[in-house]
């Protein structure tokens, strides 16, 4: 092995992400609702594999109110979560995703919180065991562009 060969496997080894690597996506395609539709900001564009951030390109969720909002995609039966991943809008109010919860089952992951130019916001659920993921905004709108669960059985 030469001395670049080596370099180029340690750098892999060290930016590899071992929750990914013991886990796969379980929410693409999966069945989903939501606790209002508006704007025809379906609950299904929060798995449909597209994250495009564009609301008007029709590859995100929108809640028809702006207070106790909740999305939820489910596996079917319960699931190890490592990781839950959210796509935010960027076309306009990115700063709505602030604030919002994240569950898997009951248990309680982790809040998100806005940074000004961050589009993708990952949640670490420590392998909570549960049957679907639930995302909670309670004080406005949600529009969620993809949601990327992380888990093995």
């Amino acid at each position: 092995m030469t001395l670049l060969m080596l370099a180029v496997v340690l750098i892999a080894c060290a930016t590899s992400n071992p929750i990914e690597n013991d886990s796969t996506l379980i929410s693409s395609g999966r069945r989903t609702k939501q606790s209002s539709t508006g704007w025809n900001g379906d609950s299904s564009r929060g798995v449909d594999g597209n994250t495009d951030g564009n609301y008007f390109r029709h590859s995100c969720t929108h809640s028809q109110s702006n207070t106790n909002n909740w999305w939820r995609v489910y596996f079917g039966s319960d699931y190890a979560v490592s990781k839950v991943v959210v796509y935010n809008r960027q076309d306009c109010c990115q700063d709505r995703i602030n604030g919002t919860m994240v569950y898997v089952g009951s248990k309680y992951c982790g809040t998100i919180r806005y940074t000004q130019g961050r589009v993708i916001y990952s949640i670490d659920c420590n392998k909570a065991i549960g049957g679907d993921v639930t995302i909670r905004q309670q004080y406005n709108f949600l529009t969620l562009c993809e949601v990327k669960v992380y888990g093995k059985k």
